[in-house]
């Protein structure tokens, strides 16, 4: 088993030297990886020993921070994974080179949520907040359903999924 750091927040500065020196890896959630400057780090860059993500259990998927973060930013993370300076298109259109951005990372591991590859806002946890919209989310229907409907993307994602890791299993 491989322990992956929470490393998320505010942590202390020691927390990533300790875990740099015992090889475990922690988070590189894209929208929060920037450097000085203020552009977005390119996955591609990220160390290896590490683990890539578009979102997490407790913000917002992809979809729904497209569609709500200020134009700038939209711009930049656009510009990273597109390699134009053109205006950023809507959700659905630019899904997949975002996504493709993340497959690419120098991460060893990269987990993407089923949201963020589906496309969709529907959301797992909001801290600080109680009710039934935490920890309740569900596919929407069976498996079998699921692919029957979503085939089109699962099989597209396989294929990114080849491209940028190697290998997958169906």
């Amino acid at each position: 088993m491989l322990p992956v750091a929470e490393d998320l927040g505010v942590i202390p500065p020691y927390v990533g030297e300790v875990l740099t020196e015992l090889n475990i890896p922690g988070y590189k959630v894209m929208r929060w990886e920037k450097s000085k400057d203020g552009k977005y780090t390119a996955p591609a860059n990220y160390p290896p020993v590490s683990l890539a993500t578009s979102s997490t259990h407790d913000n917002e998927p992809l979809a729904d921070w497209w569609d709500t973060v200020a134009a700038e930013e939209k711009q930049l993370l656009w510009e990273l994974v597109s390699s134009t300076t053109s205006k950023p298109p809507a959700f659905a259109r630019a899904r997949e080179q975002v996504l493709a951005s993340l497959l690419a990372a120098g991460s060893r591991i990269v987990i993407l949520p089923i949201q963020d590859i589906l496309g969709t806002k529907d959301r797992v946890n909001t801290p600080g907040t109680l009710g039934d919209h935490n920890w309740t989310y569900r596919l929407p229907e069976t498996a079998e359903d699921f692919l029957k409907k979503n085939g089109k993307t699962a099989a597209g994602f396989a294929a990114l999924v080849r491209q940028h890791r190697g290998q997958t299993n169906g």
